[in-house]
């Protein structure tokens, strides 16, 4: 599902990274079915945590804009888009959105609404004011390439830290004006969810599995390098 919420994006032309975190499950089998010229795959024999999956895509990208997905995080359909319209709109360089979490069953828990770009700039520092975690921001390559990596000896913060040095950088764009782009960047699942897939992961000798529980990182992280917005139809 992760994927094809990827794959489905519409108005935007990109191309999709998918680091495989060394996988032991039909995870290599499932991506070279895919059969889709947008999709290239990393695999990493050796699990080396979501900083590092996320770094090694971005050095990879060809695209103007970067932008990271979790693989137990969803994006709806036209949150890439929204979110390069509004930094368009802005002048910005790194854009977010609002998030909602929802269970296995598509029911929504709970919205994240963002706060105003100024806000979040100010609140940073003490809060990870960004909802939906690393599946939320896009930024431009360009401004990546100044600003990041991401720290690698963190753990679960790397995003937050991402954000603060994002915001130095400079104000972010925002949008949530349709519902599209609103329930974007992450329809994500509730914690007992992100518990059973955990447990069921190590069930199936899974090598590691992120999903927000401390643990080193997610078997596969999708990430997309994304053209200047608007593109037209998507390839």
């Amino acid at each position: 599902m992760t994927l094809r919420s990827v794959l489905r994006q519409r108005d935007v032309n990109l191309e999709v990274i998918v680091v495989d975190e060394a996988s032991t499950d039909d995870t290599p089998a499932m991506l070279a079915a895919l059969n889709d010229s947008r999709v290239r795959v990393i695999r990493h024999d050796t699990p080396s945590g979501v900083a590092n999956a996320r770094n090694r895509a971005a050095a990879e990208a060809h695209g103007d804009w970067l932008a990271f997905l979790d693989d137990d995080d969803l994006w709806a359909p036209e949150k890439l888009v929204c979110q390069l319209q509004a930094a368009q709109d802005a002048g910005r360089d790194w854009a977010y959105t609002g998030a909602v979490v929802m269970n296995m069953h598509g029911q929504i828990l709970r919205v994240q609404r963002p706060l105003p770009p100024e806000e979040v700039v100010t609140a940073l520092p003490r809060q990870n004011a960004i909802p939906g975690g690393g599946s939320n921001v896009v930024v431009r390559r360009t401004t990546w390439k100044i600003v990041g990596p991401f720290n690698t000896r963190l753990r679960n913060t790397e995003d937050w830290e991402m954000w603060i040095r994002l915001a130095k950088h400079g104000t972010p764009g925002m949008r949530m004006q349709s519902t599209d782009c609103q329930a974007a960047p992450s329809l994500e699942f509730d914690a007992r969810h992100r518990r059973d897939r955990a447990r069921n992961a190590a069930d199936r000798g899974a090598a590691s599995y992120d999903g927000g529980l401390g643990q080193a990182a997610p078997v596969v992280r999708p990430f997309v390098s994304a053209g200047r917005a608007p593109l037209g139809g998507a390839r």
